[in-house]
Order: structure tokens, then C-alpha cells, then sequence
């Protein structure tokens, strides 16, 4: 049987981050210190990082909300084009 030894973590956050994660782990009735030591679990489980942790950031939202309402939107009828298009905006925004 394999004995079960635990080590010690040193993890340097912000100290506001630390204090609200802590407190909004509290109303679940959990400790940062298990919070974490489940994340570890999950990470092995899921050999990396679970996707589901993966989460869009607000930039990324609002493009894919512009997207899916047309917002902003450039046809193009060819691969070649859609290139053309992606290089135009690139010197554009170098231009800036």
C-alpha cells in the first residue's frame, strides 16, 4: 500500500485576491487550502488543465456577442481574400 505524504505549496496572490477567495469560499463552506488541494486533484484527473476553468475573458465575450449579431462583420468569398482583409486591418492598426 502506498503511503500517502502531503508537501507544502508557497503561492504568492495578491493579498486582496487571497482575502476575497477565501470569502467567497467561506459562504461554500470551504477553506482556500481545499479549494486548492481539489484543484490539484482536478488538474491530475484531467492530465492539464480543465477546459471548463478556461474561460472566455470580457474582450473575448463581446466579440463573440458582435459575431453572432452581425456586428461589425466583413464578408469575404475567398481564403485568399479573407488574408487580404486580416493584412489591410494589421497595417491599419500599425498605422495608428
Amino acid at each position: 500500500m502506498l503511503e500517502n505524504k502531503t508537501s507544502s505549496i508557497n503561492l504568492r496572490v495578491d493579498s486582496f485576491a487571497k482575502e476575497k477567495a477565501a470569502a467567497l469560499l467561506a459562504q461554500q463552506g470551504m477553506t482556500l487550502s481545499f479549494a486548492l488541494q481539489r484543484a490539484v486533484d482536478r488538474i491530475i484527473e484531467e492530465e492539464g488543465m480543465p477546459v471548463r476553468w478556461l474561460r472566455p475573458n470580457k474582450e473575448t465575450k463581446e466579440a463573440v456577442a458582435d459575431a453572432k449579431a452581425g456586428k461589425d462583420m466583413t464578408q469575404v468569398d475567398s481564403m485568399a481574400q479573407l488574408i487580404n482583409e486580416v493584412r489591410c486591418e494589421d497595417a491599419t492598426e500599425e498605422g495608428s
